[in-house]
């Protein structure tokens, strides 16, 4: 499905519409693999009181006589029979996960459930939630297109992320590894969510960060793996540390993600970091050029990815990152104009944002 004109939700707006509809009407969420369908599932249930009353579905791994076969009664009239899981008269949060990878003959199954609420031939009590999720094709190489009957009787949304933000506050209370969490505080949005690499690849996304943080915690990689060594660890140990951080870390994410991450660290060893400089307490290490470069080029990625690309819908934290953003390459500018234009050569960089630098550098000029 081409998601471009249906409603687009962060994930609480995603919760808040599930909530509000999914008693009557199931919702398909669409999203790209890893991005949290899932978990609004499991969170939603826990937040209702339902989770014993929590069936996922997996529509990938179904076959049609997984919802209901037919049993001949004394009458020897038949009756589709459901699941005993479904069937206990309880009120059920139902998620059918990955709907649009089930074969046509399941799709096709699932019909009297979206719509009807019913399954076989017992109709599920009130209070009762449906929800569906799906990924869309070029993201999912199993992905097929829903049939039109099934699609109209669903109400579709697409989940995205709009900032780390909100994954970030979900990470800190899950006990995500805090140089996971550390690195995506400072790389933002592009650092969590990477391309979709298909089939047979590791691609970026939060699912495969939470694997990684799963790892490091495995290796004994501690929360700040420098805390204990002094001011005289000797360079390369801290490159074996950051190399082996790194090497950890490709077997969730991709390798380039991975590589990045090894280097915030072997960065982080210095004391120095963009959210430091941004808010004043450090400032760029001119004399370290390879630091120095590093960090312009984290930030130029944030601006490439973190601001709205108009400027009327700027606000919040985005308004305080454009502020310091531009504090930090007008500086720069001042003492390393070759550096500064490294930043601003971006076809990315909101056009807006790169104005209201023009325009500052101007009347810095006059």
């Amino acid at each position: 499905m081409q998601t471009t004109h249906i409603p687009k939700v962060n994930h609480q707006q995603a919760a808040d519409l599930i909530v509000n509809l999914g008693l009557s009407t199931t919702v398909m969420l669409w999203g790209v693999p890893g991005i949290g369908k899932t978990s609004i599932a499991r969170q939603l249930a826990a937040l209702l009181g339902m989770e014993d009353d929590l069936v996922i579905m997996l529509g990938s791994q179904m076959s049609p006589e997984d919802l209901a076969v037919p049993f001949i009664t004394p009458e020897h009239t038949t009756v589709l029979c459901p699941p005993a899981y479904l069937a206990d008269g309880r009120p059920k949060f139902i998620l059918i996960d990955e709907v649009n990878a089930a074969e046509q003959d399941v799709m096709r199954a699932f019909f009297s459930l979206i719509l009807d609420r019913r399954v076989g031939h017992y109709t599920l009590p009130a209070g009762s939630v449906i929800m569906s999720t799906g990924n869309p094709i070029d993201s999912n190489s199993v992905a097929r297109p829903l049939p039109a009957p099934l699609m109209t009787r669903m109400f579709h949304a697409e989940l995205r992320l709009e900032s780390a933000k909100s994954w970030l506050s979900w990470a800190y209370a899950s006990g995500i590894h805090p140089l996971v969490t550390g690195y995506i505080e400072e790389r933002g949005l592009k650092a969590l969510i990477g391309e979709s690499r298909g089939d047979d690849k590791l691609s970026t996304n939060p699912r495969s960060w939470e694997n990684a943080s799963r790892a490091l915690y495995a290796f004994g990689i501690s929360a700040d793996p420098f805390d204990n060594t002094g001011d005289g660890l000797a360079r390369e140990d801290r490159e074996a540390l950051a190399g082996q951080i790194s090497r950890i870390a490709a077997g969730a994410v991709w390798h380039r993600d991975a590589e990045e991450l090894g280097t915030w660290v072997r960065n982080k060893a210095t004391g120095v970091s963009l959210r430091d400089i941004l808010g004043g307490v450090a400032k760029l290490p001119l004399h370290d050029q390879t630091q120095a470069v590093y960090i312009l080029n984290v930030l130029k990625t944030k601006l490439e990815h973190e601001l709205p690309a108009l400027e009327e819908n700027l606000r919040g934290e985005a308004a305080q990152f454009s502020a310091q953003a531009m504090n930090l390459v007008t500086l720069t500018a001042q003492e390393n104009p070759e550096l500064a234009y490294m930043v601003l050569n971006s076809e990315h960089i909101p056009a807006w944002w790169l104005e209201r630098y023009s325009e500052r550098a101007g009347n810095l000029g006059n």
